[in-house]
């Protein structure tokens, strides 16, 4: 039992009272009774901190004096002499609408409190709520005089170890960053810390009692290296498998016991990775028990799993692009029977494709500008082709691509880029601006001062891709140099220039968006003769799903909420990465 500061003088055991409310069982006999007492006194929350279930001697109260009371275990009813104390001016804090039990000094009569009066019980015929009563461990902290306006009251038992169960930080991609929600594949590093401000050796029971019934559904235990786990007793980090084993005792119902010294600190951290879908609540609360007194849970925690989803809301304003390519000799060059000139003109399909295609905003524009062999050409006499016909653009761009000559002159592409940035935002003043430019090496025979001045004229009008292909280490750093910034630069090979292509333009195309609580909103006016279009990409694998308005509808990828309608993000997977093109309808 625990030693706690006594604010009344009482060296025995007091009862416990609980009223019962209006519309509590009847119980008809003495048996009865007993057990109701006892069951409700198991559903009192903190009752572990008052009552003793241990000790097989129980006490009842005359009014003067303790005794030790024998002939029934663990409760009882509230005895007579109890509640004559409790009255003042006859009011009492015992004193409910429903009558109850009571029990003389010795259990031989039985009593009814009925508005006040005290009447001996027919116990065959007369029904009586229960009023429960329990016996609280010696030595327990209790004020009060047990009188109507002064009742006794159970003072809150000290809990002298400290519990930290720090905000979790969240991975994303090998990042810490800050957020209130998670996403797929992130990890969440939990923090417990455990410090034993008290004079006295304390074992300590710790257990997660929420985040247990995530593991395997919503997360999963990410604790197999020294990294992702860790175990700190007294200022030394203990071994692995100790660790590992903490966690999963925390994550477990019997939880992890442990006994802390006097100013003793003990520290576990853990890892998991999300699994769950969007629309999913990860919940974490820890529950601990010091002596066996069980403390108050601590603060149950949430974080909602959400998912960034590309959409691409196709309307009236579309986007205006300046494509500038590399046509260098080195270009043509040969490599595993392939060369970056032809593998380019397939990846330039790509693109077209996804910015003038079928499926694409009927007010995109696109140019193609060739860069040129000859540093000195006049900047107007480059060679262009600006059209929202795929197959013109590709007609064109097949024709021009040929990779003759050993000249890459940056700054002259980079002028006629701008000059026709500057004709498409003159010509399709609603549509937004972007540039993107490919080589495969250095500005051979350029000026970087020239060079930078009109890539950052470009950036000041338009968002600017730069993508390096196949190139050295100085190129592609000038080359993320020159882009809008580094999340705008992207590395290409022979084996993904298609893919990289491909991924410009929709990025250039679409939008992100992350659910709010598993919700994706889009626009009510969609277009409802247009198809739906979606792609699904899992473990480097893209399918896609064209559906039209009604078959969307009827097989849930979208739902009408009414005032809008929302992206089904049920249908997939946790692990899918989601691409969603709709139409809107025309004003």
């Amino acid at each position: 039992m625990i030693e706690l500061k006594k604010l009344f003088k009482l060296s025995l055991l007091l009862f416990l009272f609980f009223p019962l409310i209006a519309n509590a069982n009847v119980r008809v006999s003495f048996d009865d009774a007993k057990w109701s007492s006892n069951t409700y006194i198991t559903q009192f929350s903190n009752y572990r901190w008052y009552i003793d279930f241990n000790t097989k001697k129980k006490y009842g109260y005359n009014g003067s004096t303790f005794s030790e009371v024998s002939g029934f275990d663990r409760g009882g009813l509230i005895n007579l002499n109890e509640y004559k104390i409790s009255l003042e001016d006859d009011k009492s804090y015992l004193k409910t609408v429903r009558p109850f039990w009571t029990m003389t000094l010795n259990g031989s009569k039985i009593y009814s409190i009925n508005d006040g009066t005290a009447t001996l019980l027919e116990r065959t015929n007369i029904a009586s709520g229960v009023r429960p009563t329990e016996y609280i461990i010696h030595q327990t902290e209790v004020t009060g005089q047990g009188s109507f306006k002064d009742p006794w009251m159970f003072v809150k038992p000290e809990f002298y170890v400290d519990v930290e169960y720090n905000s979790p930080q969240i991975k994303r991609n090998g990042t810490g960053v800050k957020d209130t929600a998670v996403e797929y594949g992130d990890i969440i590093t939990y923090s417990i810390g455990l410090k034993n401000n008290g004079v006295k050796d304390s074992v300590i029971n710790i257990r997660e009692v929420a985040l247990i019934s995530a593991i395997d559904k919503l997360i999963k235990l990410k604790i197999d290296s020294s990294k992702d786990v860790r175990l700190v007793i007294g200022g030394k980090t203990m071994p692995l498998a100790e660790a590992k084993a903490a966690a999963k005792a925390i994550l477990s119902d019997k939880g992890y016991n442990i006994t802390i010294a006097p100013g003793q600190e003990m520290t576990l951290e853990f890892n998991v990775v999300i699994i769950g879908n969007a629309g999913e609540v990860i919940n974490n609360q820890l529950l601990y028990v010091m002596d066996g007194l069980e403390a108050d849970p601590g603060t149950k925690n949430s974080m909602n799993i959400e998912k960034v989803v590309q959409y691409n809301e196709v309307a009236e304003n579309g986007v205006n692009v300046v494509l500038a390519l590399d046509n260098s000799g080195s270009m043509g060059s040969i490599t595993s029977s392939t060369s970056r000139i032809s593998k380019l003109k397939i990846a330039n399909q790509k693109f077209l494709d996804v910015m003038l295609g079928d499926n694409s905003n009927e007010n995109n524009e696109v140019c193609v500008v060739i860069m040129p062999n000859d540093k000195n050409v006049v900047v107007s006499n480059i060679k262009f082709k600006c059209s929202n016909d795929y197959d013109e653009l590709v007609t064109f761009s097949n024709s021009n691509l040929n990779a003759n000559g050993n000249n890459t002159p940056f700054t002259n592409t980079f002028e006629k880029t701008f000059n026709l940035l500057t004709e498409l935002k003159t010509r399709n003043n609603m549509n937004t601006n972007f540039a993107m430019f490919l080589s495969d090496g250095d500005p051979v025979g350029d000026s970087s001062s020239n060079y930078t001045q009109k890539a950052n004229s470009i950036k000041g009008i338009a968002e600017f891709f730069t993508v390096g292909f196949e190139t050295n280490a100085t190129a592609t750093n000038l080359l993320k140099s020159l882009a809008t910034d580094a999340d705008h630069y992207f590395d290409a090979k022979k084996s993904d220039i298609e893919e990289v292509f491909k991924n410009i333009a929709k990025k250039i195309n679409e939008k992100s968006k992350r659910t709010i609580k598993g919700v994706l909103a889009i626009s009510r006016n969609i277009d409802k003769t247009r198809n739906l279009i979606i792609e699904v990409t899992a473990n480097g694998t893209t399918k896609e799903i064209i559906k039209s308005y009604t078959e969307a509808l009827n097989e849930s990828y979208i739902i009408n909420k009414g005032s809008r309608y929302e992206i089904n993000i049920k249908k997939f997977n946790a692990e899918d990465k989601i691409s969603v093109t709709y139409f809107l309808e025309k004003n």
